[in-house]
């Protein structure tokens, strides 16, 4: 497996470079949940947080540094590592590799994301990114089922929150499409919680989708990147 590091160098370029190619691509990027659904993520002193979810398209990754970013955590994110040699630069923006055709090898992707979990430092928060299915899955294809890997570093470390999101591109009444990240209720590993449960927690985003986004004051909206007419050079 390939190891991840964090080079602020690298990640400024990276920021620089996805709001140039979103500025082409995308109205805006918004999370959508249930009221009050990133409360607990602005405690510094919390457990450390997993976002697990859909893979659809080449753009995720993108939308989920731009969500880390947003909200100062120390991040992770798991990859395929035939597709991060291929793009050696993300490794040093926090993705590491990990060869889902070996199961020795994905033994090792697990135990690399439990100690990097545990040893949450003072200053931030640190959250994982993973896709549970293990492979792109287009949006017409029904959602397969879940590897193992998420329930077993849930298992490995304590009081981890595991939070479902369904990310989502939809046009609207704009050439450009949104990008909508829904954020479902978390999952904490304990006594009792059975695996199938962290599926259940994405399907009942996707089967319950209308509510996140009607005007209500049971859901929240935040905006985390706006298109401009300067980042598509109109201005």
């Amino acid at each position: 497996m390939l190891e991840h590091k964090n080079s602020p160098l690298h990640c400024a370029l990276l920021k620089w470079y996805t709001k140039r190619l979103f500025g082409k691509q995308f109205k805006r990027l918004v999370l959508r949940g249930a009221s009050g659904f990133d409360q607990t993520w602005t405690q510094q002193n919390q457990p450390p947080v997993i976002f697990y979810g859909n893979h659809q398209t080449w753009w995720d990754g993108f939308f989920y540094v731009h969500l880390l970013w947003h909200y100062g955590f120390e991040y992770a994110i798991m990859m395929e590592e035939k597709n991060l040699k291929r793009f050696r630069f993300f490794q040093k923006t926090g993705v590491f590799g990990v060869d889902l055709d070996s199961r020795l090898d994905r033994g090792k992707g697990v135990l690399y994301a439990v100690d990097w979990l545990r040893k949450q430092g003072p200053a931030r928060r640190r959250a994982l990114v993973i896709y549970p299915h293990g492979r792109l899955v287009p949006e017409w294809e029904p959602l397969p089922d879940f590897q193992p890997g998420l329930a077993r570093i849930v298992q490995r470390v304590e009081n981890v929150l595991a939070i479902p999101v369904l990310t989502r591109i939809h046009y609207g009444q704009h050439p450009l499409p949104n990008v909508d990240m829904i954020i479902g209720e978390p999952v904490c590993r304990g006594k009792g919680i059975a695996d199938n449960l962290f599926a259940e927690g994405l399907a009942n985003i996707l089967t319950n989708l209308s509510p996140y986004f009607r005007c209500n004051p049971l859901c929240d909206m935040r905006i985390i990147w706006e298109n401009t007419k300067k980042l598509r050079g109109e201005a």
